[in-house]
């Protein structure tokens, strides 16, 4: 994900982000046998996306709280698309709840994960109990993990990126979420990458239909995401205060965002029969008042970003 979303239009914002977090309809879209447009409305919800801002330059860390409104099977709850990976949460299709957390590899190889060289690999440094990893195609290539995460539609889920530097050249990125039953912050899993001057350089948040049967544009998919903070170069947080609303480019009309002032969030939708907010259109941003300042990441979130680098774990292949 070579882009810098900050000097970006909404149309070139939503083309990417269109690439990163729905895949298989860029692809339809770009080969000519592909589905129509009004095949596509048909057959998949929209992908909307929230664009945060300001994200601090550099930035080490970035911290997002979620919360799932309305879901089906088949639905993706991005937390955080960030330079080179993602953090969020997942109803799969058997209705089951996870948790993940992906890298690109550092050099695009196109869309086999296999013939990608050794050295130009996102490797895994180590993973958290319970977390399944493997090697992903089709969206570009790199490392995908996941594990079971016990999350209810309604449930507040908290979400932390660090980016870390790891000898000459490299860096190491990890995904960690709260678990709210044990009190404690947890690994989900911790690569090795190319070091980059850009940090983790942005933060969009989306609501993905990856089942795509035609019957899955009947359900809404709702979330609301906030208060986000980035970490800056003082080791002051700095809190996301304008959100930017796009969608991919299946062209359903079915989609909605709207701005919660007291709360400090956005909420994104996708689905149904639900019809957009005239004050908040696709394409748009909306700043939030001086009021919803939310309190920042506590101690344990800095410690973890204090700590040393993970050491490298042995797994069996």
């Amino acid at each position: 994900m070579p882009y810098s979303y900050q000097s970006i239009s909404f149309m070139n914002l939503s083309s990417i982000l269109f690439a990163a977090s729905a895949a298989i309809t860029c692809s339809t879209l770009l080969h000519a046998e592909g589905p129509s447009p009004e095949e596509l409305v048909k057959r998949q919800c929209r992908s909307v996306h929230m664009h945060h801002m300001p994200i601090a330059d550099k930035t080490k860390a970035i911290y997002v709280e979620a919360q799932a409104n309305e879901s089906a099977p088949g639905t993706y709850f991005c937390a955080a698309n960030f330079h080179n990976g993602y953090i969020g949460f997942q109803e799969v299709a058997d209705g089951s709840p996870v948790v993940i957390f992906s890298i690109w590899d550092p050099v695009p190889q196109g869309d086999n994960p296999h013939v990608v060289p050794e050295d130009q690999r996102a490797l895994l440094i180590k993973k958290g109990d319970g977390v399944r990893t493997r090697r992903f195609g089709g969206e570009g290539t790199g490392g995908n993990s996941m594990r079971d995460f016990d999350w209810k539609v309604g449930d507040v889920l908290k979400f932390l990126v660090v980016d870390k530097e790891d000898g000459p050249g490299t860096r190491q990125l990890s995904g960690y979420v709260y678990n709210d039953k044990a009190k404690k912050w947890e690994l989900i899993s911790c690569w090795r990458t190319y070091a980059d001057p850009k940090g983790l350089g942005y933060a969009v948040s989306f609501v993905e239909d990856f089942r795509r049967n035609y019957e899955s544009t009947k359900h809404v998919r709702k979330a609301t995401y906030g208060p986000v903070f980035s970490l800056q170069s003082d080791g002051q947080w700095l809190q996301a205060s304008k959100n930017d609303f796009t969608g991919d480019g299946t062209p359903s009309k079915h989609v909605r965002a709207e701005l919660n002032a007291a709360r400090g969030m956005h909420s994104i939708a996708t689905g149904g029969a639900l019809e957009a907010d005239p004050s908040f259109p696709l394409f748009s941003s909306k700043e939030l008042p001086a009021s919803s300042k939310r309190t920042v990441p506590g101690k344990e979130v800095m410690d973890i970003i204090k700590a040393p680098v993970y050491q490298q774990e042995k797994y069996a292949e």
